[in-house]
């Protein structure tokens, strides 16, 4: 299998990009390959960045497009004196291009802390809010969800198709044994069990990490069931740290750290 780079144009768009061979017309779109933005997908650097002074070829810099839902992988490369500014630009312009689809698929909201007067099942929430959700065959939701407190040896995430809260349309148990992944790149995909959620953006993706890591931590201690006045103090912790990731600007990362339930 032929492993060298090729020269191709790469057009970027709202909802995808065209991948074009240089030999190809871009006139001609049977000539490109079509892929779709999906939002579970991540841009990170790739391979060794050394330039090597003694070598003859242009240096280059690669980078890589992992659709990893979808299981398609594509790796880039830039060259020449410039390889590492030309790819970082191309990095924060397909990021940018891809956290813009995956902001579009949302309906607008607020991030939520306090229940609903009139349903006791939101009593001990903390945070809630949309989150889009893989199920599978390329098909994406965009689920209510809903964090609650711990309660004895767990928690609850739940799931509603609204967030009127009055239809369920699942839920996760947290235990101290949940698995909870972040994708390291920048990217608001993470996962809960083995159900992939993708949040409106990175600030957002670090507020639900941090809450459920806390509750995790509270189970892995055995804290006791909180009272209404600890929860009180954790929705407000929530509470302040969400308007400060509804602020700050998507390049400044760590927004959310310094929340504390």
């Amino acid at each position: 299998e032929d492993s060298t780079f090729k020269p191709w144009t790469v057009l970027l768009f709202s909802n995808g990009f065209y991948a074009v061979p240089l030999a190809a017309s871009l006139a001609d779109p049977l000539g490109a390959d079509q892929y779709a933005w999906t939002p579970f997908a991540e841009v990170r650097e790739y391979g060794d960045e050394e330039r090597d002074a003694d070598s003859h070829t242009p240096a280059m810099a690669c980078f890589m497009l992992n659709l990893f839902r979808l299981g398609i992988g594509f790796l880039f490369a830039t060259s020449g004196e410039n390889a590492l500014e030309e790819r970082a630009s191309w990095m924060a312009t397909m990021t940018g291009a891809i956290q813009s689809f995956v902001a579009s698929l949302f309906p607008r909201f607020n991030i939520a802390v306090s229940p609903i007067a009139h349903l006791p099942s939101t009593e001990t929430r903390i945070l809630a809010g949309y989150l889009l959700r893989d199920d599978g065959g390329a098909i994406v939701s965009a689920p209510y969800c809903e964090l609650h407190s711990h309660r004895r040896d767990s928690a609850l995430l739940v799931m509603y198709e609204t967030e009127t809260c009055e239809r369920l349309d699942g839920s996760i148990a947290i235990t101290p044994v949940t698995s909870i992944f972040e994708r390291e790149a920048q990217t608001s995909c993470f996962s809960v069990k083995d159900v992939q959620f993708c949040a409106r953006t990175v600030g957002e993706k670090q507020l639900w990490l941090r809450a459920l890591h806390n509750i995790k931590t509270k189970l892995l201690n055995c804290a006791p069931t909180p009272d209404c006045k600890e929860l009180r103090h954790w929705r407000r912790a929530v509470l302040d740290c969400s308007v400060r990731v509804a602020a700050a600007p998507e390049d400044a990362p760590g927004a959310a750290s310094s929340i504390s339930l």
